[in-house]
């Protein structure tokens, strides 16, 4: 939790918790395809997707 303390103080709570989703799908997705040898999958590329497509809006939201 202390980092959303540190970075609410650049972002905003829900860029946060966009970023930090982004980045629990590529370490999952890294960690399932390198370590435990799991073929990707079209969902990988859809939740992908969704995630990039939210992190895109939120932060297009921001800056306008």
């Amino acid at each position: 939790m202390p980092a959303y303390c540190i970075g609410s103080e650049y972002f905003s709570l829900p860029l946060l918790k966009i970023i930090r989703e982004a980045i629990t799908l590529v370490v999952f997705i890294l960690f399932s395809v390198l370590h435990m040898k799991q073929k990707i999958q079209l969902n990988f590329l859809f939740a992908g997707l969704c995630t990039m497509g939210a992190v895109f809006f939120i932060f297009r939201q921001s800056t306008a």
